[in-house]
């Protein structure tokens, strides 16, 4: 029975290396990343949701522009 145990607590404990060596894999890829391009990623990002608010906008200043058009010809 002891046997079993200390596979067990040997698999667990080679599944929680594994696990971390993963995570430290995935940080020093994050790290790789420079500063310069995470500035780029978030100004991208930035620059997209204006661009689609701003669209937004647009499209709602047409639609009333649209409706001041047709009552203004509705009225003559």
């Amino acid at each position: 029975m002891s046997q079993k145990r200390n596979f067990s607590d040997s698999c667990a404990e080679k599944e929680n290396d594994n696990d971390e060596h993963k995570e430290a894999e995935k940080q020093k890829r994050w790290n790789a990343i420079s500063a310069k391009e995470r500035r780029l990623a978030r100004q991208i990002h930035r620059t997209s949701t204006q661009l689609f608010i701003l669209k937004h906008r647009l499209k709602r200043e047409i639609e009333e522009y649209r409706k001041e058009c047709e009552d203004i010809l509705n009225n003559n």
